[in-house]
């Protein structure tokens, strides 16, 4: 009548190395991975890492790197401790390619595209990065746009959607705004 039981505790975090970050500084990853619970010192969790791994591509699927890739690899060492090593690829910033507008009859594209933070590639845009997509710039544009028709008096203007099309390759981006 004897009940034996087998524990087998969860391993600390011992060390956390982040390589290949260039967009986002280390100090903010650090931060945010501190957030989401994941620090020297504290418990592994393998569910949390694969949040991680998800949450960091998306942010930077948000800042225009559609071709961002992120590793984690779990090294076991000693006394019960792993290694957390985070590598990440960047690749290259997405291009706004063609920004079109459906819908526009009171102002030509021309005038709405001098409201927004987003252009397609010029000869000025390598000083400005204003060819260079980022979702947050894109709602910022879009959100400019519908002010304009209001100070102009089209109280009634809504932006039905904005489409954004990512080539395969995801190097290049088309934008399509909807305006009613």
């Amino acid at each position: 009548n004897t009940l034996v039981v087998k524990v087998k505790e969860r391993p600390i975090i011992g060390n956390i190395n982040v390589g290949g970050n260039n967009a986002i500084k280390k100090e903010d990853l650090d931060k945010a991975l501190k957030k989401m619970g994941v620090s020297e010192g504290l418990t592994y969790n393998q569910a949390q890492i694969n949040q991680i791994k998800v949450g960091l591509q998306e942010q930077y699927y948000s800042m225009g790197y559609y071709g961002a890739n992120v590793d984690i690899i779990k090294t076991d060492e000693s006394k019960n401790k792993v290694a957390l090593n985070i590598k990440i690829t960047e690749g290259a910033l997405a291009i706004v390619r063609n920004i079109h507008f459906i819908g526009n009859d009171a102002f030509s594209d021309k005038v709405l595209l001098k409201q927004m933070d987003l252009s397609t590639p010029g000869w000025w845009t390598w000083m400005t990065d204003t060819d260079r997509y980022s979702r947050e710039k894109l709602q910022g544009s879009l959100q400019k746009i519908v002010a304009y028709y209001m100070d102009n008096g089209y109280l009634k203007v809504k932006l039905d959607s904005a489409t954004v099309q990512v080539t395969p390759d995801k190097a290049n981006v088309y934008i399509t705004a909807h305006i009613s």
